[in-house]
């Protein structure tokens, strides 16, 4: 199976999510909250996780609807040799279709 996932976080970075926001800490210590403004309200959560380190050659990944995605807060860190491709087009819904 294939899914488009947002990657949230590469090797060495830390990842927390405090009442759904999520924060990602690199290796040399700092911390940044993402921007989630692409987060329908609909879909945002209010869920706590971690901190949780990545591994070396994984990252860390989330859906853009979080409070109804499968993602690495539920099945884990995705090895890089996983990683397949770019979006490259969002053609729904339609009046928001973008080429990135």
């Amino acid at each position: 199976k294939s899914f488009v996932k947002r990657v949230i976080a590469e090797e060495g970075d830390e990842v927390r999510i405090v009442d759904g926001r999520v924060y990602v800490k690199t290796p040399s210590g700092y911390e940044v909250q993402l921007a989630d403004d692409f987060v329908p309200p609909e879909f945002r959560s209010h869920e706590d996780f971690g901190p949780e380190l990545v591994k070396d050659r994984y990252y860390f990944v989330m859906g853009d609807h979080r409070n109804n995605s499968s993602d690495s807060r539920h099945w884990g860190q995705v090895p890089k040799k996983y990683i397949i491709g770019k979006v490259q087009l969002r053609w729904w819904p339609i009046p928001n279709a973008r080429v990135f």
